[in-house]
């Protein structure tokens, strides 16, 4: 599975390599645990999950905690449905972490929309149901459109993260991010 820090990492990087990003559709992101630090870190982030989920009490529980000590309610948005489902206009970036069959429609969504993206490929699963080797996977997904771009995070596991800034973005709002 990779590393108890990932979340933490994939939120850090999203972060630092696009930081005018405010809404996030966190792609198959299952409990919530990558929305909650991008929350952390001042973004909006939504759940976008195919199946129903809950976040881990030990997110629920620091949440409760800074409301308390704040008086801030921090509520983490969940969308039920697979990402061909969503439409995308509400949000500035498609984030995936880990995402399995969501992949490769999570780079596509992106694409067709113009949106910024980041994605940790994990699992091998191409639309076309082709057979490749994780770096052929990488190597697939990075040849999808021009411009994709390929880093690595701090952790254990699959860490590779496959990630593309809109082309209608102007130089001066670019932030080359960590290559």
């Amino acid at each position: 599975m990779g590393d108890r820090n990932r979340a933490l990492e994939f939120a850090d990087f999203l972060h630092t390599t696009f930081p005018r990003s405010r809404r996030i559709a966190d792609i198959a992101g299952g409990h919530g645990e990558l929305s909650f630090w991008l929350n952390e870190f001042g973004h909006e982030s939504v759940v976008i999950e195919p199946r129903g989920s809950r976040l881990p009490r030990k997110v629920t529980r620091e949440l409760r905690k800074r409301a308390i000590r704040t008086g801030v309610v921090t509520t983490i948005r969940r969308i039920t449905a697979a990402i061909e489902d969503v439409d995308l206009a509400e949000f500035d970036l498609v984030a995936a972490l880990h995402p399995d069959q969501a992949t490769e429609p999570a780079i596509r969504a992106a694409l067709t929309t113009g949106l910024d993206f980041a994605v940790v490929p994990c699992c091998v699963f191409p639309l076309d149901g082709s057979r490749y080797t994780r770096e052929e996977w990488l190597d697939y997904l990075a040849a999808l459109a021009p411009g994709i771009r390929r880093s690595e995070l701090p952790i254990t596991g699959a860490r590779s993260v496959l990630w593309r800034q809109a082309e209608d973005r102007t130089e001066s709002t670019r932030h080359a991010g960590p290559l």
